[in-house]
């Protein structure tokens, strides 16, 4: 090689091994990832769970107990399959509370089908709906009153109107 070609080859050959090898600050950080753990919440029987699709909502605590609803293996008894609560299949659907790897069925107030549990507190308060045993007289629908569970620190664990 001549000179000229050197003069330009050893220059642009040291800026190379310089960049390769110099890390700035911000390269030397090691990315912190999250990690998350998919959990399958169980059903009673039937073909599927759900929380609440509602943002607002909180359907899990930092406890980690989780409310919704969950199908039991039974169809409901209502004409043309009625769903109060927006469950997408002709199975009867309770209302629970997943904690420490156990379902707990909150089943529903006296006489209803149906039950949904739609959001916990960091007390471990449950708010949620139930199916009673009357009648809507203008709808001809069984009527619903909104209900909770008591917390952890309360001694009760059915639904309360």
């Amino acid at each position: 090689m001549n000179l000229r070609t050197m003069r330009w080859l050893v220059p642009i050959a040291l800026t190379c091994a310089l960049v390769i090898v110099a890390r700035t600050p911000a390269q030397e950080q090691t990315a912190k990832h999250h990690h998350y753990k998919f959990v399958d919440l169980g059903t009673f029987g039937g073909p599927q769970s759900f929380i609440s699709g509602e943002p607002s909502y909180a359907v899990i605590n930092t406890a980690g107990t989780v409310v919704g609803g969950a199908d039991t293996s039974i169809l409901t008894p209502e004409p043309a399959c009625y769903n109060p609560i927006q469950n997408p299949d002709c199975f009867i659907a309770h209302a629970f509370v997943r904690k420490e790897g156990s379902l707990k069925d909150l089943s529903t107030l006296p006489g209803g089908n149906f039950s949904f549990a739609a959001q916990i507190n960091q007390r471990g308060q449950i708010a949620g709906v139930s199916e009673t045993s009357l009648t809507d007289p203008a709808t001809g629908n069984p009527e619903f009153h909104a209900v909770r569970s008591c917390g952890r620190t309360e001694k009760c664990m059915t639904w309360e109107r």
